[in-house]
């Protein structure tokens, strides 16, 4: 849940909209059956990881790299 709420967040940047509301979250506490504060934390360290991916992980490639221009296109 907590790279869904990122995707979610990131999006919401990018279009300009709200994606995120009471009741998605809601949705996404009853379906993983944890809390709220537990999805927050989770989302925390996923997006410190995607802002810090060549420091957490030397020697892969970043498929923002590779891949942005697929993935922008997706948005």
């Amino acid at each position: 849940m907590g790279a869904l709420y990122v995707a979610l967040k990131i999006c919401e940047q990018l279009k300009k909209v709200t994606l995120i509301s009471n009741t998605i979250v809601q949705q996404m506490v009853q379906t993983s059956q944890c809390d709220e504060a537990d999805i927050i934390e989770v989302s925390q360290k996923v997006l410190y990881l995607a802002q810090n991916f060549d420091k957490a992980f030397p020697g892969l490639e970043n498929l923002k790299k590779s891949h942005f221009v697929v993935i922008t296109q997706l948005l």
